[in-house]
């Protein structure tokens, strides 16, 4: 009896397989994931020749690719957590990947066996195996989310095999890899291993993608060695029996388990810091290898959260140090200003809406009964959500445990400690941890007051008001107005609504988030 429920594929050899793919319709992406799926599945469960099934493997990886870039298009850079439809883009990316993992898996033990047929084929088939567990590490790292442990183990075990086979440092060709230098089994799985570490969740999408391009030219710095070596900066071990990427240490322990492997950042730093020495002395990206449409200002952010993460003892954003209960408020400057001011945003009110001391002070406003039509709907759609963790100074971490609003890196929000204190600030780490959201929190300093403002210069008088926030100054940092998107432009000039009209002029760009601009300005 039959024990493969599977049918067979649609295709046994390479010919066969490309005849397949010429019919298969990629404009219609669901369908083409779900019908390549299947033919994996089937083709891993199938008794076919390793050689045919190597040259398969390499055919479909390309149209994998593809389809994966199609559905991330879906999740990728989505706020959290992903809502059903998002959530199964990344799951069909996810069984792709898998599935044609399976079929290089099959080919391990053939290899191992010293199969003939696959003579001068190990380099390339552990380094293609390799080549798909990077790109699961990149995928889980598009949704905001870590590796399983099962996942992390059979990456390891890969990098196992390419020591196994002794084929760990011999060059391959990758025509996926373009921008790479250097192909081997050990700079994919370096690769896999830094592009992790580099922490997606205090990324962008866009910043994920440049440090995935970047590390095709610079994963092969970075070797997991059997032997310990010395570094001038922190040591990155990998325990290939573990189920977990990088770890940092400051120093070898006495006695090494013969799973691990280290490996030293001093190459990667060398890189790193020239290039931050060469775009300060007026080099461009283009110039460093670093991309053509790449701006100077990302280039610089990116870099030096790289070194930290890679060459410095700094970890990703952790659980919650306390059990604090915190309440929290996005939905950006409409959100902050109902919670501010205690009444929703009326551009066309020309009531005396604002009471404050001095704007550097920091703009409150007084407390004015008047009824707020608006008030419940507002509550409904800005509520306060009970958060735990710790807020601590300037930021903190905090984790929420049920459903809630969906959550943006680098978005607004307004915190409320238990003392009923408030604070404004940012999204600056955002991740799903299993099924808990956790984030990681900047808040600016000083009480946020809200503002009504209207532009007062030009052809912009006609424009209609908007909410803004103001921040006062503190130490080096200037006192600033919390601005919606592409608002801003250098000299515009502003004024609040209702009486004890104020002026401003904007000056400077301070920082760009995802539902914000905050913006220097002076007194008029």
């Amino acid at each position: 009896m039959d024990n493969n429920p599977l049918p067979p594929p649609a295709f046994d050899d390479e010919s066969g397989c490309a005849a397949w793919l010429s019919s298969l319709p990629l404009t219609s992406v669901g369908f083409a994931q779900e019908s390549l799926g299947d033919q994996l599945r089937r083709l891993a469960a199938a008794d076919i020749d390793p050689l045919h099934r190597l040259k398969i493997a390499e055919r479909l990886r390309e149209t994998v690719l593809f389809l994966h870039g199609e559905l991330a298009k879906r999740f990728a850079d989505k706020p959290l957590p992903l809502n059903a439809t998002e959530a199964q883009a990344w799951e069909q990316a996810l069984r792709l990947w898998v599935a044609l993992w399976e079929n290089y898996s099959a080919c391990l033990r053939p290899l191992l066996d010293r199969d003939p047929r696959l003579e001068g084929w190990a380099a390339r088939a552990v380094q293609r195996g390799l080549f798909v567990g990077k790109e699961v590490v990149r995928l889980y790292g598009q949704a905001r989310r870590q590796p399983t442990p099962g996942h992390w183990e059979e990456l390891h075990a890969y990098y196992r095999f390419a020591e196994l086979l002794e084929v760990t440092s011999l060059a391959v060709r990758d025509k996926l890899l373009p921008h790479a230098e250097a192909i081997s089994a050990y700079s994919t799985y370096a690769h896999a291993l830094l592009l992790a570490r580099a922490d997606p969740c205090a990324l962008t999408a866009r910043e994920w993608e440049l440090v995935d391009r970047w590390l095709q030219g610079w994963s092969r710095k970075f070797f997991p060695d059997k032997v310990f070596r010395s570094s001038e900066h922190v040591l990155l071990v990998i325990d290939l029996l573990q189920g977990a990427g990088l770890a940092t240490w400051e120093e070898a322990p006495d006695k090494s388990p013969p799973s691990l492997r280290y490996g030293s950042p001093d190459k990667l730093s060398v890189s790193l810091r020239q290039r931050q020495k060469r775009l300060r002395a007026g080099s461009t990206p283009a110039e460093l290898g670093l991309g053509d449409e790449v701006t100077t200002a990302t280039a610089e952010r990116l870099l030096t959260h790289l070194y930290e993460r890679w060459c410095t003892l700094s970890v990703a954003q952790g659980a919650p140090a306390t059990e604090q209960q915190i309440a929290v408020c996005g939905g950006g400057l409409f959100a902050l200003y109902f919670r501010l001011s205690g009444r929703t945003f009326s551009g066309e009110s020309t009531r005396d809406r604002l009471s404050y001391r001095a704007i550097e002070d920091a703009a409150t406003f007084a407390s004015i009964p008047e009824h707020d039509s608006q008030r419940d709907q507002a509550e409904k759609d800005w509520p306060w959500e009970s958060w735990v963790g710790d807020l601590l100074g300037f930021g903190g971490s905090l984790e929420r445990r049920g459903p809630g609003t969906r959550m943006q890196l680098n978005q607004l929000l307004v915190a409320r400690d238990a003392s009923g204190r408030i604070s404004c600030g940012t999204v600056s780490w955002l991740g799903e941890v299993g099924t808990t959201l956790r984030i990681g929190v900047r808040l600016w300093p000083g009480e946020a007051g809200a503002l009504i403002l209207r532009a007062t210069s030009g052809v912009m008088r006609d424009e209609p008001a908007i909410p803004a926030i103001a921040l006062p100054g503190l130490g080096r940092e200037p006192s600033s107005l919390l601005l919606p998107p592409r608002y801003f432009q250098a000299g515009r000039r502003v004024e609040t609504s209702g009486a004890g009209k104020r002026s401003f002029r904007l000056l400077k760009s301070l920082e760009r988030g995802a539902d914000f601009e905050r913006a220097a300005y002076s007194t008029e």
